[in-house]
């Protein structure tokens, strides 16, 4: 798994958000190996014991590729924080999305838009 495909993972599981993320990058010090940390280390860092199930067992059954290929099915694209064409405001923000999702034509430069957060 790549770096890029590890804050995929992370983007499209419902347990973890910026600060977590951002806890288990700084801890592990990637996404790449926070995804593949064990249920011992990841409830030793404070992820708690549901939530370490729950990504454990989301782990066994994901693939960021195929996960990416049925969004490009629906003309949806992601863009995670560590792209180029991540919006350069967005990092400058407290907590940043680990990703967004993208339908349709993301021109941002000089423009100003709007964001829909939420699941």
């Amino acid at each position: 798994m790549t770096e890029r495909e590890a804050y995929v993972a992370f983007a499209a599981f419902p347990g973890i958000g910026p600060q977590r993320f951002k806890l288990l990058t700084e801890y592990f010090g990637s996404a790449q190996k926070a995804w593949s940390a064990s249920a011992e280390e990841l409830i030793k860092i404070g992820l708690g014991g549901k939530l370490t199930q729950k990504l454990v067992d989301f782990r066994a059954g994901f693939d960021p590729r195929t996960y990416e290929q049925q969004l490009l099915q629906r003309e949806i694209k992601i863009i995670t924080r560590i792209e180029s064409s991540f919006p350069q405001q967005l990092l400058e923000i407290p907590d940043p999305p680990i990703a967004l999702f993208i339908k349709g034509t993301f021109e941002v430069a000089g423009k100003k838009f709007i964001g829909i957060v939420g699941t």
